[in-house]
């Protein structure tokens, strides 16, 4: 369940429309949203993966998409009636939980890449909504990780609604950077 909220937090959406009461997420990645469709089943959720199109907003051109989308009222509810301190309170004692939820987000929001030529792993995780990112760092705390923070609004886009976003980077050398490394592309391995 953790793993799901993560998701929701990033990419994920819900969307009420009279009768449906829709959890997805639509993504370039069809192993991701597989993935995410087989957690949502796990506890319950029917849901189906198809494919669209999008006009992507950098280059212009149509990009393959694929959702997924179940329908849960229950499901629903549960995640409008949280918010980032309440998931906070729910998790903070269990790091296995944590560990899940932020798999959840990093799949989703975030990056792993691995640096061949110092042979360690890039832990990136990019958003514009403060409240998260605070939710991830007090999370990274308790883990023990040590991180750093840098936000900027993007010069080069000229849009006057263009928000402010905040990058977290994992910069822990340690035994607990790896786990939570471990447990990321754990992530990416099992799509």
């Amino acid at each position: 369940m953790c793993y799901i909220l993560g998701v929701l937090a990033g990419d994920g959406y819900v969307i009420h429309d009279r009768h449906n009461w829709i959890i997805g997420l639509g993504v370039k990645d069809k192993i991701f949203t597989e993935k995410f469709k087989e957690k949502l089943e796990n506890i319950g959720v029917h849901c189906n993966i198809y494919e669209s199109k999008s006009l992507s907003r950098v280059h212009k051109r149509p990009l393959k998409i694929y959702q997924v989308q179940g329908n849960s009222k229950i499901l629903f509810l549960f995640w409008k009636s949280l918010t980032w301190e309440r998931i906070f309170e729910l998790i903070k004692d269990n790091e296995n939980l944590i560990y899940s939820f932020l798999c959840g987000l990093y799949e989703s929001d975030g990056s792993l890449v691995q640096l061949e030529k110092h042979g360690t792993v890039l832990i990136l995780l990019v958003n514009t909504d403060m409240g998260l990112i605070n939710l991830a760092t007090k999370l990274l705390e308790k883990l023990g990780i040590k991180y750093s923070i840098s936000c900027e609004k993007k010069k080069h886009i000229k849009h006057p609604n263009w928000k402010k976003a905040c990058k977290v980077q994992i910069t822990d050398k340690r035994e607990k950077k790896k786990r939570l490394s471990y447990s990321i592309e754990s992530c990416y391995q099992a799509r």
